[in-house]
């Protein structure tokens, strides 16, 4: 929100709830699409920056989102250049509004890259499938994917990872 006048990025801020501090401007519109203008069951699919899962002004966003929608997938792409030579840490986020079960979204992260966009999708999209069909992580060339209930849904970071690196990242944060 930097380069947004200070008049505007005021008024977002005092109409939408799930907007705070440096947000980025995609978060008023998952509110407003989730809130609004999407009747129950409903869905909707945004390619935004991932930056929300992790930093402070996502925490009302990732606290709100599984409220008022079920969060069917998450791909965090992390620092794939998706859009040209731009890192902008592109994710895709598929939300129905309304929260019937499933809960817990089927997730995936990219962890390597490549030049050839089209076998890092497929390659996404194969190991998803594959989480789904059989319910536990699955590793491909270019990314991981995981069943439901890997990802917690909570106000505090959304990190698509395998239970082991999750509970090193836990031992970590637990010693401050």
């Amino acid at each position: 929100m930097q380069r947004l006048p200070e008049e505007l990025k005021k008024y977002w801020l005092g109409k939408y709830q799930w907007a705070e501090g440096n947000f980025d401007i995609y978060i008023p519109f998952i509110e407003r699409a989730l809130t609004g203008w999407l009747k129950d069951g409903g869905r909707l699919g945004f390619i935004c920056s991932g930056r929300f899962m992790l930093q402070n002004y996502g925490e009302t966003l990732r606290g709100s989102l599984p409220a008022v929608a079920t969060v069917d997938l998450i791909v965090d792409f992390r620092d794939a250049q998706l859009f040209g030579d731009a890192t902008n840490y592109p994710a895709v986020i598929v939300a129905t509004r309304g929260t019937a079960a499933p809960a817990d979204p089927v997730a995936a992260r990219v962890f390597d890259t490549t030049r050839n966009l089209t076998e890092l999708l497929r390659d996404v999209r194969e190991v998803l499938a594959s989480a789904r069909r059989v319910a536990s992580h699955q590793r491909g060339k270019y990314a991981d994917a995981f069943p439901r209930g890997a990802v917690s849904l909570t106000p505090g970071a959304w990190l698509p990872m395998p239970e082991t690196e999750r509970s090193v990242f836990d031992r970590i944060g637990a010693a401050g």
